[in-house]
């Protein structure tokens, strides 16, 4: 979203539905009504004089980032496990290792090889969280700027 604060300090928070190099035009949200007759939303248009500034909200993509690296990473630390199979069990043993203590069953290693694929997921999917998301942007509008340089934030 995007805050327009005009040339006597009001702030509009809307999107933007369209801009040209003199004109903006802010779609905002009407507020909650269950009358179907008015529409969701209201559009102000803004000539290039009238801004003072333009506020753009950054956007973290963090939390999905996240999500997707950590779904990926179990299952495939649990394909992993599911391919190695059972351990099978040896019959001889010394008095200092036991084998049957490190055996485990398919279930198991799918399991554990989710998790620690997972955690590699959840490490991987927060540094391109990170280095994806944008930060906040203020853009003072004066003669010179040309409001056609905001098209990248119009609303698709």
């Amino acid at each position: 979203g995007v805050i327009i604060t005009n040339k006597h300090g009001i702030n509009y928070k809307g999107v933007i539905e369209s801009v040209n190099e003199n004109e903006l035009t802010l779609a905002q949200r009407t507020p909650g009504t269950n009358d179907h007759s008015i529409p969701d939303f209201t559009r102000k248009t803004f000539h290039k004089d009238e801004i003072s500034s333009v506020f753009i909200e950054g956007e973290s993509k963090v939390l999905s980032s996240v999500g997707y690296g950590v779904l990926a990473g179990f299952l495939t630390g649990a394909l992993i496990g599911l391919a190695s199979g059972d351990s099978q069990s040896s019959s001889s043993s010394n008095g200092f290792f036991t084998p049957n203590a490190f055996r485990n069953s398919a279930g198991e290693k799918e399991l554990m090889g989710g998790i620690v694929v997972g955690a590699i997921g959840l490490l991987t999917g927060l540094v391109i969280g990170l280095a994806s998301s944008s930060s906040d942007t203020i853009i003072q509008i004066d003669d010179a700027y040309d409001l056609y340089e905001l098209n990248e934030y119009v609303m698709k």
